[in-house]
């Protein structure tokens, strides 16, 4: 934001209307700035992430399974 932008809005004033193309302009130099991963990167961190979900899964599943077989007994039990 330019300083008279910032002035108007800090005083209660609005920039009339506020100048949507100068924002996008904003936005895409700003985008030029980040630093992008690589194609490897992006790539071994979509399998950790895979990796950590499944294997996730497959603790929730085996601990899902064990309380179930535990509820059962528990009801014969009873």
């Amino acid at each position: 934001m330019t300083e008279t932008q910032t002035k108007s809005i800090g005083q209660g004033g609005s920039s009339a209307p506020f100048k949507v193309t100068e924002y996008l302009k904003d936005v895409r130099s700003e985008l030029r700035n980040v630093s992008w991963p690589d194609r490897a990167h992006i790539i071994r961190a979509s399998a950790i992430v895979i990796a950590l979900c499944v294997g996730m899964s497959a603790v929730v599943g085996v601990v899902d399974y064990v309380l179930a077989i535990g509820l059962v007994w528990f009801n014969r039990v009873l």
